[in-house]
C-alpha cells in the first residue's frame, strides 16, 4: 500500500490508501461509492447507475419531450428526444436559464455534454456529472433504457452507440444500446453517415423497436437536399405534439393533407423510429398538427 493524495468526487483532497492494480491505474476500497477517480471501471459503473436512476424519474410531457426531476441544486431539464438535445431548463422557484448555462462545450471524445448535479446515494452530497447528451437521451426514453437493460441482462457492459458515427446526432433515432463489443466492431463495419444497426443482428432480440424503419427506404431518403429523418426529427420536435397523439395531420409530397396513424402494438404511440418510418410511407414532407 503506498499513501497518495487523491481528489474525491465532491472535489475535495484527501489523503487515501491506493491499491495499484495494473500500470497507471490504481483505486481504493471507496471504488462503490464513486471517490476513486474516474479511471476505475467499478466507479464508472457506480456513477452510471446514479445517473440511469435519475432520468427514470422523468415525466412525459410531449409525445418527444420528457422532463427530469429536479437535480441537487433544484434544477429541472427538458428534453426532446426527436433532436436529442435540451428545449428547456427551469428551477424549483420558477425562475427559467438558457440552454447555454448546462449546455458547455465539447468534452474527450467530441461528445455533446451538459452539467448535471446529481445526490450521491450513498454519502448524500453533490454528484457533480457532465454526461453525453446522448447518455441523457437513451437513458431517459423508455424503448432504449429497455434496449440498455437488455443488453446488461446477458451479462455485457452497455454502451450508447450512434449508428450513423456522428456524434453530433443525439437524436433517439440516431442512437441503439449495444454491448461494448458491439460497440467496436460498429466503428469498423459502419460507413460515416450511413445507418447501421447492430442490436438488429442479434439473435435473442426480445423486442423489436425498430419496425421496419431499416425496411421502407427512409434511411437511404432525402427531402430537400437533406437526410429524410432529419428533417422529419427537426418537424417533430418543432410541432410539440400532445403525450396521447394516435393520428398525425401531414401535407404530402403530391401536396394533399394525410392523416398518418402511429398508433402500435409495441409502444403507445409507437417508437420514434415507427413514427418516422410510418410518416416516410405516407409521403409526407410536412408536419401540420395532430388528431389524438
Amino acid at each position: 500500500m503506498k499513501k497518495l493524495i487523491k481528489r474525491t468526487a465532491s472535489g475535495n483532497i484527501k489523503n487515501a490508501n491506493l491499491v495499484t492494480t495494473s500500470a497507471g491505474h490504481a483505486h481504493t476500497w471507496a471504488c462503490l461509492r464513486g471517490e476513486c477517480g474516474r479511471y476505475c471501471k467499478a466507479c464508472k459503473q457506480a456513477r452510471r447507475e446514479t445517473l440511469l436512476d435519475f432520468c427514470k424519474s422523468a415525466t412525459q410531457t410531449g409525445l418527444t419531450r420528457y422532463e427530469l426531476t429536479f437535480d441537487y441544486v433544484g434544477r429541472s431539464i427538458e428534453i426532446c428526444v426527436a433532436i436529442g438535445d435540451v428545449v428547456g431548463v427551469r428551477y424549483a422557484n420558477g425562475s427559467r436559464a438558457s440552454r447555454e448555462s448546462i449546455c458547455k462545450g465539447k468534452r474527450t471524445g467530441d461528445y455533446d455534454t451538459l452539467i448535471l448535479n446529481l445526490c450521491d446515494p450513498v454519502s448524500g452530497k453533490r454528484l457533480y456529472r457532465r454526461p453525453g447528451i446522448h447518455q441523457l437521451i437513451a437513458y431517459t426514453y423508455p424503448p432504449l433504457r429497455e434496449q440498455y437493460w437488455e443488453v446488461r441482462a446477458t451479462g455485457a457492459n452497455p454502451d450508447i452507440n450512434h449508428m450513423t458515427k456522428d456524434r453530433n446526432k443525439n437524436g433517439a433515432v440516431f442512437l441503439e444500446a449495444v454491448s461494448r463489443s458491439e460497440n467496436s466492431k460498429h466503428s469498423k463495419l459502419c460507413k460515416d453517415g450511413e445507418f447501421l444497426s447492430m442490436s438488429t443482428m442479434r439473435e435473442n432480440q426480445t423486442r423489436d423497436i425498430f419496425g421496419d424503419f431499416f425496411t421502407c427506404g427512409v434511411i437511404d431518403a432525402k427531402l430537400n437536399d437533406m437526410p429524410y429523418v432529419d428533417v422529419m426529427s427537426k418537424m417533430l420536435s418543432e410541432a410539440n405534439l400532445p403525450i396521447e397523439t394516435t393520428n398525425i395531420k401531414a401535407r404530402a409530397l403530391c401536396g394533399n393533407n394525410v392523416l398518418v396513424d402511429i398508433s402500435s402494438t409495441t409502444w403507445q404511440t409507437g417508437t420514434i423510429w415507427q413514427i418516422i418510418a410510418e410518416l416516410y410511407k405516407a409521403g409526407a414532407v410536412k408536419i401540420l398538427d395532430s388528431d389524438a
